[in-house]
């Protein structure tokens, strides 16, 4: 489509968290290489980097504030 350089997928669904006696209700974003380049979020990261996965192609979680 013209006009479009980049796009990418997401699935976002909301999740309870257990630990010990503690719940909290979290929102679990799962998105495609390209997220980084189409939101600029690894550019607003306070510490670490945006890495989606290890280079022996296992995913990993990055937790956010929100």
């Amino acid at each position: 489509m013209n006009g479009i350089s980049c796009y990418s997928l997401c699935l976002e669904e909301n999740a309870l968290l257990k630990y010990d006696e503690k719940q909290y209700i979290a929102t679990i974003k799962g998105v495609d290489e390209n997220y980084a380049q189409v939101t600029g979020i690894d550019s607003s990261m306070w510490d670490g980097e945006f890495i989606l996965k290890s280079e022996q192609g296992r995913s990993y979680a990055i937790p956010g504030i929100g």
